[in-house]
């Protein structure tokens, strides 16, 4: 299947999803802190991934979230930049993990380096890795590329943040 190029077509579709969507990521957050009591939930460690189209939808969210509700830590992995919706950036330092392939057939690799640049001038901590091959869509299945090793640089990197421990 041809990955999709026509992408102003492609924004005019998708915008009003876009919208939907971070709306609802909202109300996760806020759900998420509602319930963080009987849950036992740390507030402070409620993070987003996504992944693409979920990569636009974790920035959306956090750039359009209130501020007692924003995540506390973001991994966009292979963004697409342009279509993320939201101009309230975090007040507090908000960590941010970037990954992307330098094949990535979608080109989507300039959409990282300026989320990467843009990060670093608001002085949030953040970590971009670029991989030499992954192509679009690398996830979590092993492709015997250099980016099947990004799980382990993610978990180095919660690590070090002490999010997790390392077992």
């Amino acid at each position: 299947m041809p990955l999709m190029s026509d992408f102003q077509t492609l924004d005019s579709i998708n915008t009003p999803t876009v919208e939907l969507a971070t709306l609802d990521g909202i109300r996760a957050l806020k759900l998420m802190h509602e319930m963080a009591a009987e849950e036992s939930l740390d507030i402070n460690k409620i993070g987003m991934m996504g992944f693409s189209a979920g990569a636009t939808l974790t920035m959306s969210v956090l750039l359009s979230a209130p501020e007692d509700i924003k995540p506390s830590l973001v991994a966009p992995i292979y963004l697409y930049k342009p279509a993320v919706i939201g101009t309230d950036y975090p007040d507090s330092s908000t960590p941010m993990f970037i990954a992307v392939a330098s094949d990535d057939g979608l080109k989507f690799v300039p959409h990282s380096i300026d989320l990467y640049e843009e990060w670093v001038d608001k002085g949030h901590p953040t970590e971009l890795h670029i991989y030499e091959n992954g192509d679009h869509g690398f996830g979590m299945s092993k492709k015997g590329t250099t980016s099947d090793h990004w799980t382990a640089d993610f978990t180095n990197w919660l690590v070090q943040r002490k999010w997790i421990h390392n077992n």
